[in-house]
């Protein structure tokens, strides 16, 4: 199952569409066919590889613009990622995150960012490495429903996050994050 993943992550960088297709979709219903067959009884490496298809699946999903699907995805990789490792685990807040863009980009910017605020306390609560990259998404998700005061607030405390803990690339997002909301007030 691992060398599938795999295998349609190439067909994916490679663009080849269909094949990487086939290969999440393989992934994702074999797993979730194992997950149901063996119940309470289920491993922790199947439901762990079955989450990590459900994401893959929906990241490929996203990035070919079929919304609803990868939401679909996503939001059965949340319920496998707290059903194994709970709802503070960095992993399961990196899937609510990808679910949080996938709302907004369907205009749910609401309940994006009801999903974003709660990530955030979360990952305060637990000193999470991706705090930086939660405000910034919280930021562009706010900028995208006109909260520009608060996206500014997201963005500035994201770019603060990342310098003091060394972050190069997330303070240039969060660089990125503060040029967007100039354009916008300009």
């Amino acid at each position: 199952m691992e060398i599938s993943l795999k295998l349609a992550g190439i067909f994916m960088a490679q663009n080849d569409v269909e094949k990487a297709e086939q290969g999440f979709e393989f992934c994702t219903k074999t797993q979730q066919f194992k997950v149901e067959l063996e119940g309470d009884d289920c491993s922790e490496d199947t439901l762990a590889l079955y989450g990590l298809s459900l994401d893959k699946q929906g990241q490929f999903l996203l990035g070919r613009g079929r919304l609803q699907e990868a939401e679909n995805s996503f939001n059965s990789a949340v319920k496998v990622s707290t059903r194994l490792l709970g709802e503070n685990d960095q992993q399961t807040l990196v899937v609510r995150n990808s679910l949080a863009t996938v709302l907004s980009l369907r205009g749910e910017t609401g309940r994006a960012l009801s999903i974003l605020a709660n990530i955030i306390s979360r990952a305060e609560e637990t000193k999470s490495q991706y705090l930086p990259t939660f405000l910034i998404n919280k930021g562009i998700v706010g900028l995208r429903s006109g909260s520009v005061g608060s996206a500014r607030e997201d963005c500035t405390r994201a770019r603060a996050e990342a310098v003091d803990r060394s972050d190069a690339e997330t303070t240039l997002e969060a660089d990125e994050c503060l040029k967007q909301l100039l354009a916008f007030a300009a």
